[in-house]
């Protein structure tokens, strides 16, 4: 299959958000991308913590009126080269996607267990005729301490993705992927940033 790779960073380096988006399911880099599937690494190089205590986490905000599950499970190996992977679900009547994150990071080139906490709200409206409802979701992953992190959720949408990515890919449409490698970065970078102020 063909892979897009899409890279960008911080001024100094600091945020480094890579995307990868494949037209086949295609195995890469020891894991594997289906073509519903966005899968981007995030790594943080020589973050300036603050004492010799603190640690880093980054946090990302998900509203959504759809339903939201979570659940942890093991692939099989055919599937998925990654053993555990943790998912965040959310369905409609005719829709499903999904983000989810390995549970584990590299720091210092050491593979150590990310610590995820997931914060869930919802809230229901009811009207004449009917009702409505709307979800909140914090994914709160912190991380051990080092010098060097690199952490890779994935995001899709079935079967949004599949009809849509293979084209983008064909025709190569790269400045859609670099609008979602940008509107991806804002929130990691977001979310990185804004952890660190209320530090």
């Amino acid at each position: 299959g063909r892979i897009t790779i899409i890279r960008t960073d911080t001024l100094d380096q600091l945020f480094t958000i890579i995307i990868y988006v494949s037209d086949k399911k295609t195995s890469f880099m020891n894991t594997t991308i289906a073509p519903t599937e966005i899968k981007f690494d995030f790594g943080i190089l020589g973050y300036p913590f603050m004492n010799q205590s603190s640690q880093l986490a980054l946090q990302t905000l998900l509203e959504t009126p759809f339903m939201i599950t979570t659940q942890q499970r093991t692939y099989a190996s055919e599937e998925y080269t990654n053993a555990k992977e943790s998912t965040m679900n959310i369905s409609s009547a005719g829709r499903f996607g999904f983000f989810s994150w390995i549970n584990d990071a590299i720091v210092d080139t050491v593979s150590k267990p990310v610590n995820v906490t997931v914060i869930s709200n919802t809230e229901q409206t009811f009207y004449e005729g009917g009702q409505s409802s709307f979800t909140q979701a914090q994914v709160i992953f912190s991380y051990a301490r080092g010098q060097s992190i690199l952490h890779d959720p994935k995001i899709g949408v079935i079967p949004v993705l599949g009809t849509i990515l293979p084209s983008v890919l064909q025709m190569e449409y790269l400045s859609v992927l670099y609008l979602i490698a940008i509107v991806i970065s804002g929130i990691v970078f977001y979310g990185v940033v804004h952890y660190r102020k209320k530090a």
